[in-house]
């Protein structure tokens, strides 16, 4: 699932970065109009920014993230993500090398996990999953690893909500 700009002439761009040749295929179920959102609810769509990788410390957390272990980050006023009036963000979850089978649950930071999973991934893969997270008032957002093993995570967010 991806939420992309379209260009001006509208296209959007699928760039295949393997060695190797693919076949795409891209459906498209819904749009968001162009213009600058301001009504409460309205979606911004922003170019991707990467927020969080643990294998380099973007984003304060460096090293795997331990088994049950949450970490927040902080997600407004970067990337495009203004610093107040945002209630979620739009972002792209990726967990690369895990030791483990396992999930991670994204929510507002500070909040307590629901029980749910968002991304779900198996020893040695790398395992990507867009996701629509509520922000806290404190501009973070939870990764919380539901696995006996590590993982590092990636977070790359596309877009905000704007807050009622």
């Amino acid at each position: 699932l991806v939420i992309s700009p379209v260009a001006n002439d509208g296209t959007i761009a699928l760039t295949n970065n393997s060695s190797g040749t693919v076949h795409l295929i891209a459906d498209t179920s819904g749009y968001y109009t162009a213009g600058t959102p301001s009504t409460p609810g309205a979606f911004s769509s922003q170019a991707p920014f990467r927020q969080l990788d643990t294998r380099n410390g973007t984003g304060g957390t460096t090293g795997p993230v331990a088994p049950g272990a949450t970490i927040r980050v902080p997600v407004t006023g970067r990337g495009g993500i203004p610093a107040t009036g945002v209630s979620a963000v739009a972002i792209n979850v990726t967990a690369t090398s895990p030791t483990s089978f396992g999930n991670i649950t994204v929510h507002a930071g500070g909040t307590t996990a629901p029980g749910t999973s968002n991304l779900n991934f198996t020893p040695g893969d790398t395992t990507p999953n867009l996701v629509i997270s509520p922000v806290a008032n404190d501009g973070t957002i939870a990764l919380t690893n539901n696995s006996s093993g590590t993982v590092h995570l990636i977070a790359d967010t596309s877009g905000y909500y704007i807050r009622g």
